[in-house]
């Protein structure tokens, strides 16, 4: 039986059509905060899916400024519409039901927010601490200290 990483870089690999390499799948589910150097070595995809299922706030990506406070390193200005692109597919063939994955909220537009925000408030009790008004719409994947 495999236990509950297994299945998360199980679901990760059928996913996305791809084959993780043992260090992005000790990086991805926290056993290792080793990233590979260099260009090229499936680093930041390690990185995008280790975001994905990291816990915070969600990630509001139609504001300006969150792929540049998200994403890992700076190759250019093109290389944060390349990681937003990428993100996004990413996010949109993990969020499959049939995975079972618990992924962070992103909303891709302004509008999706709102669209929650007013599905939410409709149903009270809503906490609206993550919305795109607070201070934090977003932050890097942090280390998984057990907790």
């Amino acid at each position: 039986m495999e236990n509950a990483d297994d299945a998360i870089v199980h679901a990760i690999e059928v996913a996305l059509k791809i084959k993780l390499y043992d260090w992005q799948k000790a990086y991805i589910v926290g056993a290792s905060d080793y990233l590979m150097p260099g260009r090229v070595t499936g680093r930041t995809t390690a990185y995008m899916l280790k975001l994905l299922l990291s816990k915070g706030p969600p990630i509001h990506l139609y504001k300006t400024n969150t792929l540049h406070e998200i994403c890992d390193e700076y190759h250019g200005t093109q290389y944060y519409g390349w990681f937003g692109q990428n993100l996004r597919y990413m996010y949109l063939r993990l969020l499959n039901p049939e995975f079972g994955l618990n992924l962070r909220k992103i909303y891709f537009s302004e509008r999706e927010w709102l669209a929650y925000r007013r599905k939410s408030e409709s149903c009270n009790g809503i906490d609206l601490a993550s919305g795109p008004d607070s201070t934090v719409c977003c932050s890097k994947p942090e280390a998984d200290n057990g907790e």
